[in-house]
């Protein structure tokens, strides 16, 4: 069943819903900020639309400003530094223009502090605390998260991972019916419908592709590490770096320019997201190596779209995505285990298109459609907010 929104005549009938964001325009206004965390507040507002709803998206920024982004949803930017410690006065200044009885959705649980309205939503993207960190960041993590949670309607989050930190962190709290695990997505309209062979089977030079962005936490350090050493051993397999927007990718060429591995067989590329569907289709393998704070990865399912064969840590997130043997293999984040994953599929073609195959089938489970689905029943049973939207329940 189809599942296409079509945007309601103005005016909206329903009450306005008001989300605070880190950012979606860049901090002057004038940019779209590319990110998962954007796309999943693009496709929230559209949702809303479709159920009736105006939506004031509110961002700091440098200076104030107001934009519309589609009919229906505007975007005002309140002044306030790009600053963690800036959290709490952006929270204060957006809600002075928010009404008291006015439905709220926080983008995250740090945006739900000090004032976090009982009439709202938390969407909690995974546990962000669990690397890097020292002791008070993390114990503030903990005390923002429990806050959030205590205090709103309802929490969307996007893996099981935090739902269950939760409930061991505070078994006396009572919130588990706030708590509704609603996974990522993938749109096939954005992406187009998975190729009728998995990437897997593609034959000729095996290329393993790491499309994260160049963070420690993503895993590209342990990637540089293992990828020379596979390179030498499997003399027919390349490796594709497409990092995004990461703070690294300068470090990240240097340590490969530096290893034995040929400059022929690696690149470090930055691409436009119309540029990733090319780079799944030309990969039999993608590496997800996850060292911390991962919700349910994009990457990881816009790989099994595809019908990439996936390897991946257990992180965050990870293991509500991929199962064993089943649909990719997770292990450890351990250098050392993520090179035998890696070799395993170098060496073994009909493991590689199993899994290809199997991953294709999984990642139906994560279209759109059923997201839509899942996050309206959410706005409804916890805000009041429209219906469900129909679509498919693939």
């Amino acid at each position: 069943m189809s599942s296409v929104l079509e945007p309601r005549s103005a005016p909206l009938p329903g009450p306005t819903v008001h989300v605070l964001c880190w950012r979606l325009y860049d901090y002057r206004g004038e940019q779209l900020t590319a990110g998962g965390l954007q796309r999943w507040l693009v496709e929230l507002t559209r949702l809303l639309r479709s159920l009736g709803h105006p939506v004031l998206v509110h961002q700091r920024a440098e200076r104030a400003f107001a934009r519309q982004l589609e009919a229906g949803v505007t975007v005002v930017g309140h002044p306030a530094a790009p600053r963690a410690t800036s959290t709490p006065w952006f929270n204060w200044r957006a809600h002075r223009a928010i009404p008291p009885d006015a439905p709220v959705v926080y983008m995250a649980e740090d945006l739900a502090h000090p004032i976090c309205r009982p009439n709202s939503l938390v969407v909690q993207h995974g546990v962000w605390w669990d690397g890097e960190y020292g002791w008070l960041r993390t114990r503030l993590a903990e005390f923002l998260a429990r806050h959030a949670v205590v205090r709103c309607a309802g929490a969307i989050c996007v893996d099981t991972n935090f739902i269950n930190w939760f409930r061991a962190r505070w078994p006396e709290s009572g919130c588990d019916h706030k708590l509704h695990y609603v996974a990522n997505f993938i749109d096939p309209a954005q992406w187009g419908e998975p190729p009728g062979e998995p990437a897997a089977a593609r034959p000729g030079r095996i290329t393993i592709c790491f499309p994260r962005r160049s963070e420690s936490r993503r895993g590209v350090w342990l990637m540089a590490e293992v990828a020379p050493r596979l390179g030498r051993r499997f003399p027919d397999v390349d490796f594709r770096f497409v990092v995004g927007s990461g703070y690294q990718t300068e470090r990240l060429r240097e340590s490969l320019r530096a290893s034995a591995l040929p400059a022929s067989r690696w690149s470090v590329e930055v691409l436009p997201m119309h540029g990733m569907r090319a780079a799944y289709e030309t990969s039999q393998i993608v590496v997800i190596p996850t060292l911390c704070g991962e919700g349910t990865s994009l990457s990881a399912i816009e790989a099994m779209h595809f019908g990439c064969a996936v390897v991946s840590t257990w992180v965050g997130g990870l293991a509500n995505l991929v199962q064993d043997g089943e649909n990719g293999l997770l292990v450890a984040p351990i250098a050392g285990q993520v090179e035998q994953a890696l070799a395993r599929l170098c060496t073994d073609r009909a493991l590689r298109e199993e899994l290809g195959r199997n991953a294709m089938r999984s990642a139906r489970r994560y279209g759109i459609d059923r997201w839509r689905t899942n996050v309206g029943t959410v706005l409804r049973d916890r805000l009041g907010l429209g219906a469900v939207v129909p679509g498919s329940a693939r």
